[in-house]
């Protein structure tokens, strides 16, 4: 990914734990590239970080919809039953 990509900007921001910051890159992405699932696991991330359970479990069974195999589903699917959602 390029270092103007969403995605890489909003894992920067919370290395850095500006959680906040990540979220708003992340809205703003997910409202002009609905489809992107990667998109939808940071905001999973995020929302995970901060203690928002049911935002993540939103945004993480939105990603399952979207990418439901391969390795990255199989972490997202151990995140959503680790927070109660599976």
């Amino acid at each position: 990914p390029s270092p103007d990509d969403p995605a890489t900007a909003a894992r920067e921001r919370l290395e850095e734990n500006d959680t906040a910051g990540a979220l708003a890159i992340l809205d703003r992405a997910i409202a002009r590239t609905p489809d992107r699932p990667d998109l939808y696991q940071l905001l999973g991330d995020v929302h995970a970080r901060t203690g928002n359970r049911v935002g993540a479990i939103a945004a993480y069974r939105r990603f399952l919809a979207l990418q439901p195999d391969g390795a990255a589903s199989e972490r997202v699917r151990r995140r959503l039953q680790s927070l109660g959602g599976s």
